[in-house]
């Protein structure tokens, strides 16, 4: 019997989520929630950790956790700010990402279980709280809009992508993820973009 991807009764496709049904620049409104799968043919947690498609190809010895690596965060680089007004929170990711000059995309990946595309949409993600650790489940549907531009993907002939922040990465949706995770923490995206920033980098 074919397995049914997960969807979080806790934090659900649907307006109370959001918050609000406009979000900061653009005023993009959200006008359908979809999977990773539907947004790309070969989705991945973390693209150059993961080989060429949604059955596997894996490769943990890539992740290298046991050391940092001078020079620029690929992570840290990949990250693109959608049409909340949470740079901030993309900020302290980003300097998670990239400490001391030091690319450490080893303490991203670790916020992750499992630490690979999973196809039936069900990711654990280590965030702190009250200095522990908290592990906040979501599922991997995402707030998407009319992008109105041709050459990307379509559902039904309309142009869609997605809301929120994103990786550069097209594969990617760790990015999504975190962040989907962290609004889920806090009560809703709206509520996200409105906290002060001066814990965001505990939390995470």
């Amino acid at each position: 019997r074919r397995k049914a991807r997960f969807v979080d009764p806790d934090f659900p496709a649907s307006s109370e989520s959001l918050g609000a049904p406009h979000f900061g620049k653009g005023n993009k409104t959200v006008s359908s929630w979809r999977r990773p799968a539907e947004l790309n043919y070969v989705p991945a947690l973390f693209s150059d950790a993961e080989g060429g498609g949604h059955e596997g190809g894996n490769d943990l010895t890539r992740l290298d956790t046991a050391q940092e690596t001078v020079g620029a965060s690929k992570l840290c680089d990949s990250i693109e700010q959608g049409s909340l007004g949470d740079c901030w929170l993309l900020a302290s990711i980003a300097s998670v990402a990239s400490i001391d000059g030091r690319a450490n995309d080893a303490l991203i990946r670790e916020m992750f279980s499992p630490p690979s595309y999973n196809p039936f949409g069900f990711y654990s993600v280590r965030l702190r709280v009250d200095g522990e650790d908290r592990w906040i489940v979501v599922d991997d549907t995402i707030p998407c809009h009319e992008t109105g531009k041709t050459g990307g993907v379509e559902v039904n002939g309309t142009p869609i992508g997605p809301t929120f922040s994103c990786s550069r990465d097209g594969r990617e949706i760790w990015v999504m993820m975190l962040e989907k995770a962290f609004a889920k923490l806090h009560g809703s995206s709206r509520t996200r973009m409105q906290n002060p920033p001066k814990w965001v980098k505990i939390d995470i």
